[in-house]
């Protein structure tokens, strides 16, 4: 299925404005709009099941990957909201193709950055790499190594922003 794209300027405000307000992403905000839309207007349509845990590591690989574009994405357009820019780029896409996914997080988790810390400030951690690499979904393909740097990376940047609000 193609992604969704809306170009209407008031919807794209509203949800934004609400982005911020409830800090979901973008995509969980719709989602439950429409979940809470269909519920008191269209009883008789169900909501579909969610998706069955993938069987193989392949289809794993495929939805993280699919994860990691769609939060880059949310962090380009944060990012860009924050400079004042209509977008900012990134070098995640040409990494996730010289590297491919795993590859891609190892690089990104490597150590802590600004970028986490300016994420846990905003209370938007959901956004940053650390938090992929921990996610229980994906617990069968990130190396157990990933997933120790990227808890020490977020005491890390806990630790640091303890010491700057001092």
């Amino acid at each position: 299925m193609p992604p969704l794209h809306i170009n209407d300027q008031t919807v794209i405000g509203l949800v934004d404005r609400l982005v911020e307000a409830t800090g979901q992403t973008r995509t969980a905000l719709v989602l439950a709009a429409l979940d809470h839309f269909v519920a008191d207007k269209f009883p008789q349509l169900k909501q579909e099941p969610a998706p069955a845990e993938p069987a193989t590591e392949a289809e794993l690989h495929a939805e993280l990957e699919r994860s990691l574009r769609a939060t880059t994405l949310d962090y380009q357009r944060l990012k860009a909201r924050q400079a004042n820019k209509r977008m900012v780029g990134s070098r995640i896409y040409k990494m996730i193709a010289d590297n491919g996914v795993i590859g891609t997080l190892a690089k990104l988790v490597e150590r802590p950055t600004e970028g986490l810390e300016f994420l846990m400030e905003i209370g938007r951690l959901d956004l940053a790499a650390e938090e992929l690499v921990l996610n229980q979904r994906f617990r069968r393909i990130i190396p157990d190594d990933l997933r120790n740097k990227a808890e020490r990376n977020i005491r890390m940047a806990k630790a640091a922003l303890a010491h700057r609000s001092r």
